[in-house]
Order: structure tokens, then C-alpha cells, then sequence
């Protein structure tokens, strides 16, 4: 009875309920078939192409003024982000074309980076696996438990950064990037009302409509 089932289910190994579990959403969203005019792919979501349109309000006193949310990825932090995973790709590259120097030149710390970076990189890759694999209807927001491991790996090829001055300097522009974005996106983000000139200034590309 049920009692089986629970006792059968608490005494299987991790690994092997985390297998199973991923194979039921894989097999769950493969199931998934239906289409929606808004859906993006994965590879559309790294490079932030297009976003999700929920909603818009023309202004009933001015109608040159208009509120909408649009779902879209910061830009800085999405481009930013894939840029960290193609210039940590180049480097795993070099290390391993050069992987004689590199034994005899990198340090305990340096080498303890680059498997920390695999790690970040590999979880970045995982998350969008289901999402290549599998066609179905998918969003932009799917993308973000793997855009926090690309962020992490932005962070950590900050702190790899030779010395003090040049890693402060390089936090102080990424994060100084990121918060003029968020404030320049920002009525997109809350339904802030604002003249449809912003708006047309906003769509940086052609895609957010």
C-alpha cells in the first residue's frame, strides 16, 4: 500500500531520485505541444533578442503617453553574461592548448578558479539542455536559474583579475552598468507610464515590440 511506496521512496539513493526526477520533467515538457505567439527559443534568451509583451495602456488624458510591461532580460547582465561564458570558453581553450605552462604556472588559487568556473559553466549549460532539447513553447524567463550561474561566472572572472585596483574597477563599471539599465528599463519592468518617444528609444532591437 502507500505505506510500501513511502518506505521504497525514502530508502532510494539521492542520485538515483535525481535522475528520475529530471527524466519526468524532460518526459513532462516534451508532452508539452501547444504553441504561444510569444514563445522564444534558448538561443534567442543568452543573446536577449525578444522578450514576453503582457500588457499596455494607452494614457486616456494624453495619448502620447503609454504604459506596457515587457518581460526582457537586463541587457548589460544578459549580454555581460554570455560574454563571460564565451571569454571563459577561450580561456579553458588556451588553458588546455598550453596545458604544460599551465601546470608549471598556475598557482593552487588559479587552478581552484578554473574548476569553480567549470562548475559555473557546466550549471549554465544544464539548465538550458532541457530547453535545446525538447521543443516546446518556452519563455524568456526560463532562462534565469542558468543566467545566475553565467552571472556567478561573470563575478568570478572578475575576482581572477590581476590586481586589486583593476578588479575594483572592473566591479565598480559591471555593477554601475547594471543599475543604469535597470533604471532605464525600469517602466517596462513596473508598467510606468512614459511618452511613446521613450518608448520607441527603449526597443534597442527590432524584436521588442
Amino acid at each position: 500500500g502507500g505505506g510500501v511506496a513511502a518506505k521504497a521512496l525514502a530508502t532510494m539513493p539521492f542520485w538515483r531520485k535525481f535522475v528520475e526526477l529530471n527524466v519526468r520533467m524532460v518526459q513532462a515538457n516534451a508532452g508539452v505541444s501547444s504553441d504561444h505567439s510569444w514563445a522564444t527559443m534558448w538561443y534567442q534568451w543568452i543573446v536577449n533578442s525578444r522578450g514576453l509583451f503582457y500588457w499596455v495602456r494607452r494614457s486616456k488624458i494624453d495619448p502620447k503617453m503609454e504604459a506596457k510591461i515587457y518581460a526582457l532580460g537586463n541587457p548589460i547582465v544578459v549580454w555581460g553574461a554570455l560574454a563571460s561564458v564565451v571569454l571563459f570558453l577561450v580561456l579553458l581553450f588556451l588553458l588546455v592548448r598550453y596545458r604544460l605552462v599551465a601546470q608549471s604556472k598556475l598557482s593552487p588559487h588559479a587552478w581552484s578558479q578554473v574548476y569553480s568556473g567549470l562548475f559555473l559553466f557546466s550549471g549554465w549549460l544544464v539548465n538550458l539542455l532541457p530547453f535545446i532539447l525538447v521543443d516546446r513553447a518556452a519563455f524568456i524567463y526560463h532562462y534565469l536559474p542558468g543566467l545566475l550561474y553565467a552571472e556567478l561566472l561573470w563575478g568570478l572572472l572578475v575576482g581572477a583579475l590581476p590586481s586589486a585596483p583593476l578588479r575594483l574597477a572592473a566591479a565598480v563599471i559591471s555593477v554601475g552598468a547594471m543599475a543604469a539599465a535597470f533604471v532605464y528599463f525600469a517602466p517596462w519592468a513596473y508598467g510606468f507610464e512614459i511618452p511613446l518617444e521613450r518608448h520607441k528609444a527603449m526597443q534597442w532591437m527590432s524584436a521588442w515590440n
